[in-house]
């Protein structure tokens, strides 16, 4: 038979290998990968609500808003000739503007589309009663959300950052990541010790704990 140094010998290179190659994922490529995802989704939710409109249709975007836009310039970000109908509480808000863009306020997850030059009517169904009101700017509200960034979600932090925070988030976190590497060289010295066979006890003696592990 082969002796278990021999055992320990050939097995632990590939061992070694494995761990690397889990290290890599967990300190680096995961956490990596869950910080662009959530750079994307950011990058995407700070997008003009409009990029996905057809010029010179009308089209429904959602909260009874519906929206006419002649045109989109610089990159779909710029609006010319803008038409806008939203339902407020029962009332019905007609904005119509030559030009507008989004922007959003410093240190605010609100996003807004600046109307330029236009006209905003709010008429109420069923009553006479109408307002008209012509502006040179005009900021409508597109979208309060707040972005997700790696500080939110410890499993998009870097393996640097959760041991700089070192709170009880982090800590967890970091001791999942590293939990996972130490598994490797113990599963191989697992191994090891279910490869050892007692001539007494047969050679299938130890197959069904090795499946259970």
């Amino acid at each position: 038979g082969i002796g278990p140094v021999t055992l320990l010998k050939i097995s632990l290179w590939p061992g070694i290998g494995i761990a690397a190659i889990v290290a890599l994922c967990s300190l680096w490529l995961t956490p990596a990968g869950l910080s662009r995802n959530a750079y994307v989704l950011n990058e995407q939710s700070s997008q003009l609500n409009f990029s996905l409109v057809t010029p010179g249709s009308f089209q429904e975007l959602g909260d009874g808003r519906t929206v006419y836009i002649q045109n989109l310039k610089d990159n779909k970000t710029r609006l010319n000739n803008i038409f806008m109908s939203e339902d407020h509480d029962g009332r019905l808000v007609i904005t119509r503007a030559d030009s507008g863009y989004q922007y959003t306020p410093p240190h605010s997850h609100a996003r807004y589309l600046q109307l330029s030059d236009g006209y905003r009517y709010e008429v109420t169904p069923g009553s006479t009663e109408a307002s008209r009101a012509k502006y040179e700017t005009y900021s409508s509200l597109l979208k309060n959300t707040r972005q997700i960034t790696p500080d939110d979600d410890p499993q998009a932090a870097s393996t640097l950052r959760l041991w700089q925070q070192g709170d009880k988030e982090a800590n967890g976190e970091l001791q999942f990541r590293v939990g996972i590497i130490i598994m490797i060289p113990v599963l191989v010295l697992i191994g090891l010790s279910l490869s050892k066979i007692n001539p007494r006890q047969g050679r299938m003696a130890k197959l069904v704990p090795a499946i259970v592990i």
